[in-house]
């Protein structure tokens, strides 16, 4: 199979039964969707709050805020790497 291993692979069942080329990137893509990060969510809750028109300079955090996001983002190096910072 010409490409293989490049990139592409062959998928069956194409127009009248042949064997047709398929970026192996698009097998394995998750459908378009917006993705939020749990660790961004406190963050989002706390902005929701406040009186503010969304432009920048952003208002300043709160260091539970802070804490509590860091803590995600701590916890989800974690569980990748099995490692703690």
């Amino acid at each position: 199979m010409q490409g293989v291993g490049r990139g592409t692979l062959a998928a069956e069942g194409g127009a009248n039964g042949r064997r047709e080329k398929t970026d192996s990137k698009s097998l394995f893509r998750a459908p378009a969707r917006t993705k939020r990060c749990a660790g961004e969510q406190f963050v989002r809750d706390y902005l929701e709050t406040l009186d503010w028109n969304k432009t920048p300079p952003g208002p300043l955090l709160p260091p539970d805020v802070v804490a509590k996001t860091q803590g995600k983002y701590v916890e989800a190096y974690r569980r990748l790497t099995g490692r703690a910072l």
